[in-house]
């Protein structure tokens, strides 16, 4: 955490993320677009960052990398695709996405209990104040729907762990020396791998859609791509128990207030007060660490 790059990453990948909350819905909303092709299309978009994180770089074929690297992109695109067959299932939205919004809990009590990471005061009334804010987003998402069976339950459980699982081994597969550009390289492949699964759970395969559509979903989607390779790199120079909280909770501000501009969509009283809690904990935990960095400075001069 001595250099500030880690600040500047995790910018850019509540930017990236926040842009594309903004306008995730589109190909779907405009075009009827199902969310197998646009997992397909994600995978595949993530070959362009995937190309300029490598270029220049050596591919690190270890076993440490591979573990690191299959672990990270398995529990990342298959919580992804678990997901998709949990909604098909016409699972609640509205208790689904809370659930899995609880991840960056299980990624801050896991680097807090096997990274040995520690943060001040300030920055834990941040890191709360960051979880609470995610919460309050999701209940603000509630589409009324009515929940049937308990099997969603347990794919929502599984997904909020693997994704809280995910984002401490890029920060333990960091520690462990594998670089970041490797760890993505192996996202990318496992993301790839698991696009005929994608294929599988289509209903209707025989179906035609714009070009626009496909268009669109690309370029979404990028930035979707985009995003997750600036986490792994912000994930590889700060804090866990700082880094996932904070992108967590300030991606959906900016969709919020995206949301607002484009389609004149005032937030509603849970999306407000998730506003002002992830804007409060970021600054917490963003200036907390500072702070600290700026008085091992002085103590070591």
């Amino acid at each position: 955490m001595n250099n500030k790059s880690w600040i500047v990453y995790t910018f850019m990948v509540v930017v990236t993320w926040g842009v594309w909350g903004a306008f995730s819905a589109w190909p779907t909303t405009h075009y009827g677009y199902p969310d197998q092709w646009i997992y397909i299309i994600w995978s595949l978009t993530m070959l362009i960052p995937c190309y300029f994180a490598l270029r220049g770089q050596r591919f690190d074929f270890s076993g440490k990398a591979i573990f690191y690297g299959c672990l990270i992109g398995f529990t990342g695109a298959g919580g992804q695709l678990l997901l998709f067959k949990t909604l098909a299932m016409g699972a609640p939205a509205y208790l689904v996405f809370p659930i899995i919004s609880i991840s960056p809990a299980i990624t801050v009590i896991m680097s807090l209990a096997l990274l040995k990471e520690r943060v001040n005061k300030l920055g834990s009334i941040g890191v709360v104040l960051a979880l609470l804010s995610i919460v309050t987003f999701s209940i603000s998402s509630s589409d009324g729907q009515q929940a049937n069976g308990l099997l969603w339950l347990v794919y929502s459980v599984l997904i909020c762990v693997a994704w809280g699982v995910q984002a401490f081994f890029m920060k333990q597969a960091a520690n462990q020396g594998v670089h970041d550009s490797s760890i993505f390289g192996y996202m990318t492949l496992t993301g790839i791998i698991l696009a005929p699964v994608a294929w599988l759970m289509l209903a209707d395969k025989g179906a035609s859609y714009p070009l626009m559509a496909t268009l669109s979903t690309a370029f979404i989607q990028l930035l979707n791509a985009v995003g997750a390779l600036c986490l792994v790199m912000a994930l590889s120079r700060g804090k866990a128990t700082i880094i996932a909280p904070c992108t967590n909770a300030l991606a959906p501000v900016l969709t919020a207030v995206l949301s607002l501009i484009i389609y004149q969509s005032m937030p509603g009283f849970w999306a407000f007060i998730g506003i002002v809690l992830a804007i409060s904990g970021s600054t917490m935990m963003v200036y907390s660490e500072e702070k600290i960095n700026a008085v091992k400075a002085t103590a070591a001069l």
